[in-house]
């Protein structure tokens, strides 16, 4: 949680059932986040109340996007065939994801958690294999790697090779 008193982990119960879980900063006072919702693979805070939820699709379902609110417990699907990582895009707080649609390259999509609107940011790096991004905190680039290199991507000039670790 982004109070800086606690933290927040997805917890995988003895039972199999994979629910997020807060504790104080030390480790103690566990506590359920969101009692009802279930199968939750990864999660990122929009404010000190939201969540977006990478939520596993089960029996052949496709993974889906859901926002969650912890004062109501409510969940609303917003996308699904998403990628494991849901990132904060810093100073628009805004979410961003990877789209994984059944035909086509994947994409890099923007989820506004106020309106809802989703617009595409741009293609993924390297062609329906790496699904894991983040942003740079101080300049404007999206981080993605292929292999042994680094690619930034920013609106004005796109993808660029940024360093190769080979």
């Amino acid at each position: 949680k982004r109070d800086r008193k606690t933290f927040s982990v997805v917890r995988q119960e003895t039972d199999g059932t994979q629910r997020l879980w807060r504790f104080d900063l030390d480790g103690s006072n566990p506590r359920l986040v969101l009692e009802n919702v279930k199968q939750i693979g990864y999660h990122a805070w929009i404010d000190d109340t939201h969540l977006a939820l990478f939520v596993l699709g089960g029996q052949g379902q496709p993974n889906t996007l859901q926002l969650a609110d912890t004062t109501t417990g409510n969940t609303e699907v917003v996308d699904k065939g998403i990628g494991r990582a849901l990132q904060i895009r810093p100073r628009t707080g805004t979410l961003t994801y990877v789209s994984k649609p059944e035909s086509g390259h994947w994409v890099i999509k923007e989820l506004n958690p106020q309106t809802r609107a989703i617009v595409t940011l741009t293609v993924t790096v390297d062609e329906n294999v790496s699904e894991d991004f983040t942003w740079h905190q101080a300049r404007p680039w999206l981080l993605m790697a292929k292999g042994t290199k680094i690619f930034g991507w920013n609106a004005q000039g796109g993808w660029k090779e940024l360093g190769d670790f080979t």
